[in-house]
């Protein structure tokens, strides 16, 4: 009987590269908009990008249910669960954390947890998976920590995305935050920023 495949390494040094980690993503929620590289590694299952596989092994842990697309196979869910013991969030409105696909519709932001009056910190972190974070229809962001807008261009992204995160931005305090990811490279929406395709709706 052929045994069960091996399960990918997490950080080499965890201590460090998590650290790290989670400076790059502080950084990144105080300062929108900026394109920022995760310098941290690991041996991440195909179809998960470096960036979010570090986002996930900062972030998540046996407190922190997750929600993955069906796009990645069960290697991801066995990779996440050994190394952070997140358990699976049973529905799209349980997780506190989510990887979603960019060019996906469904879910959209409405569907997670927006959090609630009193704790809207309890809202859910999504990460969503771009094609690239260059070369897309641009979109001007406005906001806190961001010097009279910013200009991002991510690749893949449905149309109805920025009219969700509108929706989503409308709903401030409440309302979740977004990390785009593409290989190494993230950048974040927080949800107190404003967004306005260039030369659309």
């Amino acid at each position: 009987m052929q045994g069960s495949p091996s399960i990918g390494r997490a950080f080499a040094s965890p201590t460090l590269d998590a650290q790290s980690t989670f400076r790059t993503i502080l950084d990144a929620f105080a300062r929108p908009g900026r394109v920022l590289r995760v310098s941290a590694s690991s041996e991440a299952p195909a179809g998960l990008p470096a960036a979010a596989a570090a986002a996930l092994l900062t972030l998540v842990d046996y407190e922190t249910p997750v929600w993955l697309p069906a796009q990645l196979d069960a290697g991801a869910r066995r990779w996440l669960t050994f190394h952070t013991s997140a358990p699976a969030a049973a529905t799209v409105i349980a997780a506190k954390f989510a990887v979603i696909d960019a060019a996906s519709a469904s879910p959209s932001l409405g569907d997670f947890d927006p959090g609630e009056d009193r704790y809207p910190d309890k809202s859910a972190t999504l990460i969503v998976l771009c094609a690239s974070l260059s070369g897309g229809p641009e979109v001007a962001l406005t906001g806190p920590g961001i010097k009279d807008r910013a200009v991002i261009a991510p690749t893949g992204l449905p149309a109805s995305f920025w009219q969700d995160w509108s929706a989503n931005h409308d709903r401030f305090p409440l309302g979740v935050d977004v990390l785009l990811v593409a290989g190494d490279s993230l950048v974040a929406l927080p949800r107190s920023t404003a967004a306005r395709p260039i030369g659309g709706a």
